[in-house]
């Protein structure tokens, strides 16, 4: 089974048979699902039993007290045993979902009323809605939660691949892959195909280990992701245990870089608008415990032919990570990279705000701060590490006060006076009203 955003009404099913649980069947259960708030005054959920209770009671698996029209069990979500599932299949198979409601007011699945003592079957990134409309009294939006397997790969053979897309054009080609433009036949939509050659991949690094965990970085970042600005994740397959395809959503409208070669430079109104997409992706992200850690113009994709409407795309170097314990790995973008990176001391996040502190100079003034151009008679790391950032009097010209202070404080030597994603959404460049 693989998984797919559902666009119809399920059938509903009869309640799954609860089966007695050996030490096995405990291991196998843990981290299989997950549920994504969209509220991000709920935390998400990480489902580790066959059988979860979401709803008002302390009692509750998962407790919501956002509203007073969730039940005390508002609903009930039932995973049916994967002894079961794949019993009979030699493939390892995501396992079964359900979702009974129990409550008087109702649950939604994608828009549609379960109802009280309904079951149906739940698919990867069904809309979970707790009281549909927003509460007259206390005015609070409805509690909407995605839910999401984490058991998510399907193991299929290569023909599958032709037999399920039409390619349609080329859109990009790296060391390791590439990224198509495909149609699906089954709902004749147009997505993004990303391969990626893991065995390839596995040739130019000595761990074998690191190679897996970087192949799947990206598809373990997105699945746990629920944002408008960062580019949406549909099916994975795995092919012949090396060929890894990543369905994702497609926008037509290239890539930043694109535009800034395009325009020169962006207008500020227009570069706010970007930077504070940016940013919001990079608050959402920290606060779930991500780090990107490649934010470039080439990763930010245009929606459209807007100059303003973006999507965070490629999170291949994207991991979580913890405050107490800093990342050493060396890697990103030569151009992008924050000096504690360079060095090797350990980073934190905090590396994504010098990167956006970079693309934000590169789309008011239309050059890069650090680069061979720039200074020829040094590495652009020495560049980066030194960090003598420097505004000609023409650049002085071209952008205001505020936009100067907001770069110099993103492209901070220092990450811990490095601005944080929170504090930048609330610099005056990016708040001030015209």
């Amino acid at each position: 089974m693989s998984f797919s955003k559902s666009k119809s009404k399920s059938k509903s099913k009869s309640k799954p048979k609860s089966k007695s649980k050996s030490s096995s069947d405990e291991e196998d259960l843990k981290n299989w699902g997950i549920l994504i708030s969209k509220s991000r005054n709920i935390e998400d959920f990480l489902i580790t039993t066959n059988t979860i209770k979401i709803g008002r009671n302390k009692s509750s698996h998962f407790q919501i007290t956002k509203s007073s029209k969730i039940s005390g069990t508002h609903c009930i979500i039932h995973r049916e045993n994967p002894e079961t599932i794949n019993k009979n299949s030699k493939q390892k198979k995501v396992a079964l979902a359900f979702l009974e409601d129990t409550s008087t007011n109702g649950t939604f699945v994608n828009g549609v009323l379960v109802g009280k003592g309904n079951i149906r079957e739940l698919n990867y990134s069904d809309e979970i809605t707790f009281v549909s409309a927003i509460e007259p009294h206390t005015k609070l939006p409805p509690v909407i939660l995605y839910f999401r397997y984490l058991n998510y790969i399907d193991k299929i053979s290569k023909n599958f691949i032709k037999e399920k897309f039409t390619v349609v054009e080329e859109l990009g080609k790296g060391e390791y892959g590439t990224v198509s433009l495909v149609l699906d036949k089954k709902d004749n939509d147009l997505y993004a195909l990303k391969y990626t050659n893991t065995e390839k991949f596995q040739k130019n690094f000595k761990s074998k280990k690191y190679c897996i965990q970087r192949s799947f970085n990206e598809v373990n970042s997105l699945i746990k992701f629920e944002h408008d600005n960062i580019i949406k994740l549909y099916e994975v397959f795995m092919v012949e245990e090396k060929y890894l395809y990543l369905k994702l959503e497609y926008v037509k409208g290239g890539n930043l870089l694109e535009r800034i070669k395009s325009k020169r430079c962006y207008p500020e109104d227009e570069a706010k608008i970007v930077i504070k997409q940016i940013l919001d992706v990079l608050l959402y992200m920290h606060e779930k415990g991500f780090v990107h850690r490649d934010i470039k113009p080439e990763n930010v994709l245009m929606v459209s032919s807007s100059d303003t409407d973006i999507k965070l795309t490629d999170f291949g170097f994207s991991r979580a990570f913890s405050k107490k314990e800093p990342m050493y790995t060396k890697l990103g973008t030569e151009n992008y990279v924050a000096p504690e990176i360079i060095t090797e001391r350990g980073y934190t996040n905090a590396c994504d705000l010098w990167s956006t502190g970079v693309v934000l100079f590169e789309m008011l003034l239309g050059y890069l701060p650090f680069s061979k151009e720039i200074r020829t008679d040094m590495s652009v790391w020495k560049q980066i590490i030194l960090c003598d950032l420097e505004f000609t009097s023409i650049d002085n010209n071209k952008i205001s006060p505020q936009a100067k202070d907001l770069i110099q404080k993103l492209i901070e030597k220092n990450p811990l006076k490095r601005l944080t994603a929170k504090q930048a959404l609330n610099h005056p460049w990016i708040t001030e009203k015209k």
